[in-house]
């Protein structure tokens, strides 16, 4: 039993790895072809769409880290299989309505709540949330609410199936933010068409299919990890706990990449730019060579894993010398980097911008995390070689 569990779990992370590689092009223009789709007025094609990319992002590697999330659910119950598919289906719906929510907000305030959300200090708590988690997968202790708090919770919960679903919920809205980078291009795409034609309805509905369907593949873990889970022995399972428990801590380690201090670091080959004025006289200097502009924060999980694989690939390095190299870094997430970012339609980071040799603005852009062969290939595409 304990040899078909494994071979399941290396299954499931096998075929989601493979299939993560391909959906890695979806950063490439994928804002631009969410906003146009959106154009185009048919609501049940937007929403096929963009339930269609919820699936593909959520065989990314960035999405890894909900697994052991809701293979804990399951663990955690251990009941039949339709109480762990209605936990998920809870989870998921956490996840749908905080990006739908968030989304909506985002357009109507022209500033994208992640981009709050997304501080150090916020980065430190997700940290701490799965290290308790792990801890708790290790059997140091058992993870519970405060007595008095627990009592009024349980009061309501017993009322519902299953009296687990507030705190599964409340799950699923942390890991909205946890996935934030993944989401990134048809995120920016939704919020520029509502930001533009002020439907938020049809915006909004396009963000919950989105939600809905990273959720698809999460369900289907949920639905039938159960049927496989509640057969293992006792020490079994504490053997299976303590494998999520060591995935929950790298999802930790990944989650803080931000926290680290600064090492060599690339930022040197940009020159920063601290304001629309700036950037203007950069691309007027650029001495008919292209200009690429990249947006970036010290805060944002992406865009330091952009730096620390993408930038140092030699095809990529290659690439880059054919360039003006500018950089507009929003940590602070100031006036003049809520300027720069609304110059461009953009809600925060990741996002590169192009300029041609004339100085003109490309409308081919990178949102989101690329690979480094596919990032490459768009460079070569926009240099005209």
């Amino acid at each position: 039993m304990r040899r078909g569990l494994v071979q399941g779990m290396v299954s499931v992370f096998s075929v989601m790895a493979l299939l993560g590689l391909s959906a890695s092009a979806w950063a490439v223009d994928a804002g631009d072809a969410t906003s146009r789709a959106l154009s185009s007025g048919n609501l049940w094609l937007t929403l096929g769409l963009f339930f269609a990319a919820g699936v593909g992002l959520a065989l990314t590697a960035c999405m890894y880290p909900l697994l052991p999330i809701v293979s804990g659910i399951v663990i955690g119950q251990s009941q039949s299989r339709w109480r762990a598919f209605g936990l998920t289906l809870v989870y998921t719906q956490g996840l749908a309505l905080t990006y739908t929510v968030v989304g909506v907000a985002a357009a109507s305030t022209g500033t994208l709540l992640t981009v709050q959300l997304q501080s150090p200090i916020t980065t430190a708590v997700l940290v701490l949330f799965f290290v308790i988690m792990a801890l708790s997968m290790f059997g140091l202790f058992e993870l519970q609410m405060p007595g008095g708090f627990q009592s009024k919770i349980n009061d309501l919960a017993n009322r519902l199936p299953g009296g687990q679903l507030a705190p599964v919920f409340v799950m699923g809205m942390l890991s909205a933010l946890l996935v934030g980078a993944c989401m990134a291009p048809p995120l920016f795409g939704a919020l520029a068409f509502m930001a533009k034609t002020g439907d938020r309805v049809l915006g909004g509905s396009a963000l919950y299919a989105l939600g809905v369907g990273t959720g698809v593949p999460l369900l289907l873990i949920g639905a039938f990890g159960s049927s496989v889970l509640p057969r293992l022995s006792g020490k079994t399972m504490s053997n299976v706990k303590r494998v999520f428990g060591v995935i929950m801590l790298g999802s930790a380690i990944w989650i803080s990449q931000p926290l680290w201090p600064k090492g060599a670091s690339h930022a040197a080959e940009f020159q920063t730019v601290k304001s629309v004025q700036q950037l203007q006289q950069a691309v007027a200097q650029a001495n008919g060579k292209p200009v690429m502009l990249d947006f970036y924060a010290d805060w944002c999980v992406s865009c330091v894993e952009f730096e620390k694989n993408v930038l140092p690939d030699a095809n990529v390095k290659a690439e880059l010398q054919n360039f003006v190299l500018l950089r507009a870094d929003v940590s602070a997430n100031s006036d003049d980097d809520a300027a720069l970012l609304k110059q461009f339609g953009l809600y925060g980071p990741p996002a590169i911008i192009f300029y041609d040799k004339a100085g003109k603005l490309q409308t081919k852009r990178v949102i989101g995390l690329s690979s480094a062969s596919d990032f490459a290939a768009h460079l070569q595409a926009v240099a005209g070689r």
